[in-house]
């Protein structure tokens, strides 16, 4: 099979690998469509103590079943499907914590789908692979990963429908949060805090108020043009930056949360006011990744039209343009995806 493999930094080649084979309770599934993620990113361009090279990525993806080894009944060949790129066991403390997320026995895929086929192993193939129905498309299933995360994420911040919730950052991954707020607890009141205004115009288009925090003139107002000043329930920073946190202090509330959400670099550090915590009670958390039934819950939203995830997608590339997908990324191309 072709499969686009990373050998370092900068540096991403179409080889040919062996086609895997399912052992009996395993399943290979041939890529439809693979998510560009921001770790795939981030791995191009400075390397990830994950990804060793040569490796494969891609862990966001669709696809049809090519094969199922002998034992596997409940999935057949051709079957539509998406695919988790790993799973939280259920039985550890953390698991049983409903802290999946963060579960220290998961079962990971054997490769990454930027490449025409993927070995999934038993345990993902029985409890992580969702059939798609057929309103749902390949690209809609490659997409349930980050919305996974999004509900995760989500699960900490106690929104209801008349919360004002800010998201900073108007990337990919920040406008799917809140997308989901909207479409998970009928959010309504959210504020899109970006620099960028090709991203602003993007955040307005889907129906958000949004404000440039650098030229913010320091209304109270929750409208388009203006930051929430200590009105904020919820406060997701979904930007990998820590100067993208300078804005949480002003804008949450007494007793509110907020949740770092977009992943720094190693090293990095917050500053964060003390009186923020001790006095005004503000409740600081983060999560990465998801638990089993949050990419259940991810296929269930998207089947049933709640949220409309293509709207994200930017461009879409070849097996052989993995490179220029990544190198795409930006700006108004909030997404890209693989289609081998």
């Amino acid at each position: 099979m072709k499969a686009a493999v990373y050998l370092g930094v900068g540096e991403i080649r179409v080889r040919e690998m062996p086609k895997p084979r399912p052992g009996p309770g395993d399943v290979v599934v041939k890529v439809r469509v693979a998510g560009v993620c921001g770790t795939d990113i981030k791995t191009y361009h400075r390397g990830h103590p994950s990804f060793k090279p040569p490796a494969i990525l891609g862990h966001e993806f669709s696809g049809t079943v090519e094969e199922a080894g002998s034992k596997v009944t409940w999935l057949h060949a051709g079957d539509r499907v998406s695919v988790a790129p790993y799973l939280n066991c259920g039985k550890c403390s953390y698991c049983n914590e409903n802290r999946g997320e963060l579960c220290e026995n998961k079962t990971y895929l054997n490769g990454g789908a930027f490449a025409e086929f993927v070995l999934v192993p038993e345990e993902i193939a029985r409890r992580g692979t969702v059939r798609l129905p057929d309103r749902v498309s390949f690209e809609e299933g490659a997409l349930f990963e980050p919305l996974a995360c999004c509900i995760r994420a989500l699960s900490f911040l106690r929104l209801k429908a008349d919360s004002l919730l800010l998201v900073v950052g108007a990337g990919f991954m920040g406008l799917l949060n809140a997308m989901a707020a909207r479409a998970m607890f009928g959010t309504k009141n959210v504020v899109i805090a970006e620099i960028d205004p090709v991203r602003r115009q993007i955040a307005q288009d889907l129906g958000f108020a949004v404000v440039d925090p650098s030229a913010d003139s320091g209304s109270t107002s929750g409208t388009s043009g203006t930051l929430p000043r200590g009105e904020a329930d919820a406060v997701i920073v979904a930007v990998g930056s820590p100067e993208a946190f300078a804005v949480v202090p002003e804008a949450v509330k007494r007793g509110g949360v907020v949740h770092i959400f977009g992943g720094m670099s190693a090293g990095a550090n917050l500053t964060v006011p003390s009186a923020l915590v001790h006095y005004s009670g503000v409740t600081i958390v983060g999560s990465s990744g998801f638990a089993a039934e949050d990419y259940h819950l991810a296929a269930k939203m998207v089947s049933e039209g709640r949220i409309d995830v293509r709207s994200l997608v930017g461009a879409r590339f070849g097996l052989e343009e993995v490179e220029k997908a990544i190198l795409a990324t930006g700006g108004s191309v909030l997404k890209t995806v693989i289609v081998p």
